[in-house]
């Protein structure tokens, strides 16, 4: 007889129920899942901004710090090129080490610190190169070249190789149906 009660009362429920809730329930539950996707996926994004402005900044505004340092002009985009040669053999094997990382602390985070710190470290000696060289041996500029040129070099392939390790993270890190 309990059983009986039970049923009736079940199909009591269902024929109360509005066809429409579930849909509208589940639409709004799509909806929700939506804004904190794409709010995630905002977020992810920008964790990549920080890498690519370095890696632009440094760009645009090498030239200016090179020519004050009086490096001619016809060797001032030269050091890019450099950079952009090791970076490109450089990235495949720094990204192939992070895709085999096994740290505690994730597969891309130790690259990432590892590369931030050196990418802000360079752009630090290549933006005060001049003043550290001139302080070191005065009114000559050698020294100011050097630090200005390994400064840029070294931050232009930490960016490049900075940039992909963000993006593979960012990858990483956005649910399947993001990606």
């Amino acid at each position: 007889m309990s059983n009986d009660n039970e049923n009736v009362e079940e199909k009591v429920t269902l024929i109360n129920q509005d066809p429409n809730s579930d849909e509208n329930n589940s639409s709004k539950l799509k909806t929700t899942d939506n804004k904190a996707s794409i709010l995630k996926l905002v977020v992810l994004s920008l964790s990549s901004f920080g890498a690519e402005f370095f890696y632009i900044f440094f760009d645009m505004y090498s030239i200016p710090l090179q020519l004050r340092a009086k490096i001619p002009i016809s060797l001032s985009t030269f050091p890019g090129l450099i950079a952009i040669v090791i970076g490109l053999f450089l990235t495949p094997v720094i990204s192939n080490m992070s895709d085999r990382c096994s740290l505690r602390f994730g597969r891309r985070r130790p690259f990432l610190i590892v590369l931030f710190i050196i990418t802000l470290t360079s752009v630090a000696i290549g933006t005060f190169g001049r003043t550290i060289g001139l302080s070191i041996t005065p009114g000559h500029y050698l020294v100011s070249q050097i630090l200005i040129v390994s400064g840029y070099c070294i931050g232009m392939i930490t960016g490049i190789t900075l940039t992909t390790i963000v993006r593979a993270y960012v990858m990483d890190a956005a649910s399947s149906d993001m990606q």
